[in-house]
């Protein structure tokens, strides 16, 4: 914390310096970079300062501080889809994802050491891919940049990704499964739909709060509507129902039903914002999932209504 305070300190006397724009801009971007996430509120004080002294008390302005900063904008790929059988050809990607998860999944428990253990999400690549099935699909976020060496091969750590032309570090995935009815299978046979599942963001500051995560569950939701979509067209009784991967209607439309296996006191407020409602929860003891106590288990649920006219 006090390295923190230092380097916003020397931020804010670079802007009172003589030969401040360079050396300021150096000061901005590292600080920029390192302590975002860490410590946002108070680095973006004295950034958004030195900067304000610039522009309002009539000093040189380095045109460097407002480009540096935009081209630290990571370049991501638009999410990618794959299925399982592309996993099964392509340990390499898998190994990756399996990484993502289980720092994701540690990054999360961090905070609060005394409710939750710091274990893996996934034990071995195996472990997830044993979570899919042959409806599932994967979708995964790419940096261009994050690994620009053209020498690049799976034996190094980060290896590059390919998937036709898109190439580059893994940085943000998720998965869509079918739904099993919940933690103890209470809503098999009467529920269907799809589980939205292991959805995780490098921690990198650069990837943080960019969306990546609502960008990956619209793909996968427009990926399972689109299938939908197909299958419907080759049915040729336009009347019958549709009952095809958690999607139920007549005619022209359906009803796609996602669902959320959560911790409500990890990630329950994030999911209520982005549409999803309580349907159950049950309290669950020392052991599950990691927890060294116990927590509220909530099966939470989406409904979204699609066209299935060509």
């Amino acid at each position: 914390m006090m390295y923190r305070q230092k380097n916003c300190r020397r931020i804010h006397d670079a802007s009172l310096d003589q030969e401040g724009p360079l050396r300021l801009h150096a000061l901005c971007i590292t600080t920029w970079q390192k302590w975002r996430a860490a410590c946002g509120t108070w680095c973006c004080i004295y950034l958004l300062e030195a900067i304000h002294r610039y522009l309002f008390l009539q000093r040189p302005t380095s045109p460097f501080i407002f480009i540096s900063i935009m081209t630290t904008t990571p370049s991501l790929t638009a999410p990618i889809i794959f299925a399982p059988c592309d996993l099964e050809v392509d340990p390499a990607l898998t190994a990756q994802i399996t990484k993502l998860c289980n720092d994701a999944f540690r990054r999360s428990r961090e905070p609060y050491p005394e409710k939750w253990s710091s274990g893996l999400r996934f034990e071995t690549p195996q472990a997830y891919k044993d979570m899919l099935n042959d409806e599932s699909v994967v979708a995964i976020i790419l940096d261009r940049d994050g690994y620009g060496n053209e020498g690049a091969n799976e034996n190094q750590q980060g290896a590059v990704v390919v998937k036709g032309k898109d190439r580059g570090k893994l940085v943000a995935c998720a998965a869509a499964v079918p739904w099993k009815g919940g933690w103890a299978k209470e809503g098999a046979g009467t529920e269907d739909g799809f589980e939205i599942k292991a959805i995780c963001v490098d921690g990198d500051a650069k990837y943080l709060r960019r969306g990546l995560a609502v960008q990956l569950m619209d793909c996968l939701q427009n990926h399972l509507i689109q299938l939908a979509k197909s299958r419907h067209q080759k049915n040729t009784e336009m009347d019958a129902k549709v009952t095809a991967d958690g999607l139920e209607g007549k005619d022209q439309t359906a009803c796609l039903t996602l669902w959320i296996l959560a911790a409500e006191c990890l990630t329950g407020v994030y999911w209520r914002k982005r549409g999803y409602h309580e349907v159950r929860r049950t309290t669950e003891g020392t052991g599950t999932w990691g927890c060294n106590t116990k927590f509220d288990m909530v099966v939470l649920r989406k409904d979204v209504t699609c066209s299935l006219a060509a």
